[in-house]
């Protein structure tokens, strides 16, 4: 009988990254290149990867990580060879195993190096095992990924399931009970994704509309996307009100910045989710039909 546990079905993706773990594990920390992962306030894994480019070899990396980790975290590494019935999936992916051990704790870990994007990673796990083949930790180092391969990039964290264009690099975020946000930028172009909830309150008093409003300063009149019983959506297009009153000619007007907002409400999910573009008008509505989030689960802050 298979273990389900050997077979991690729920996405957590950040940042370029995105790795696959069990349905009941979630997200308890998050910085924009760290994670750390548990159950019931019992951490499983922490995954750390950098974002610039590594110039050097992994084992010169080794090497500098081992001798920083035990400094710094109070740990003891011990190198382990490479399992024998290990066999990597990616072979963009170099592999360094090892164990750790704290006065009060002890786990495995393996650190990865992209030889495509040449990115580090460390994948530390917070129990000690045997390796074994079809395990649920080489599912995870398995099912890991440190960039796209192609031009649009998933996202998904604490319920939200996000595809956006490659080339958007994230600039800052928040989370907060009943309010997340995640904003992104692209040289000239500026993306604000927003999840409110939960939306049975939000709306108990006010329509979307009014909501969109009291959220983001906005034209008077949107237009109405679709309006069904499980989903409406409202979507405003706009430029900044000063070049409005300018008579700009149509070659430099093309490069002003144009901005959309859409708002939806998704009753199943209880959640409302909006998407704020800022771009050249020539590029805008081609960009927005690239962008696209929704609440997979509703996950609520404590």
């Amino acid at each position: 009988m298979t273990n389900p546990d050997c077979s991690p079905e729920k996405m957590i993706a950040w940042n370029g990254m995105s790795v696959l773990v069990p349905a009941a594990w979630e997200v308890d920390s998050i910085e924009p290149s760290h994670l750390l992962i548990g159950q019931d306030n019992t951490q499983k894994i922490e995954i750390k990867w950098t974002q610039r480019l590594i110039k050097h070899s992994l084992e010169k990396y080794v090497r500098k990580f081992i001798t920083q980790s035990q400094k710094l975290l109070g740990i003891k590494i011990h190198e382990e060879a490479t399992p024998r019935h290990f066999i990597p999936e990616n072979p963009s992916f170099n592999f360094f195993f090892f164990t750790w051990e704290s006065k009060t704790a002890s786990g495995n870990g393996v650190l990865l190096l992209c030889s495509h994007c040449r990115r580090l990673t460390i994948i530390r796990f917070f129990n000690t095992f045997r390796w074994k083949k079809a395990s649920l930790m080489e599912a995870i180092i398995q099912s890991y990924t440190d960039h796209s391969e192609t031009d649009i990039c998933q996202w998904a964290v604490f319920g939200m399931k996000i595809s956006i264009p490659d080339s958007f690099k994230l600039k800052t975020f928040q989370f907060k009970p009943g309010h997340y946000q995640i904003q992104l930028h692209d040289k000239r172009k500026r993306l604000s994704l927003y999840s409110w909830g939960p939306a049975s309150f939000l709306l108990s008093s006010t329509s979307l509309e009014n909501f969109a409003k009291q959220q983001i300063k906005l034209p008077p009149d949107g237009k109405i996307l679709n309006d069904s019983n499980n989903s409406q959506s409202i979507q405003w297009e706009f430029r900044n009100p000063l070049f409005e009153k300018l008579n700009i000619p149509e070659t430099i007007s093309r490069l002003i910045g144009f901005t959309i907002f859409k708002i939806t409400h998704t009753e199943k999910q209880n959640r409302i989710t909006g998407i704020l573009l800022d771009a050249p008008r020539t590029q805008a509505h081609n960009l927005m039909q690239k962008v696209a989030i929704e609440s997979t689960s509703f996950q609520e802050l404590s």
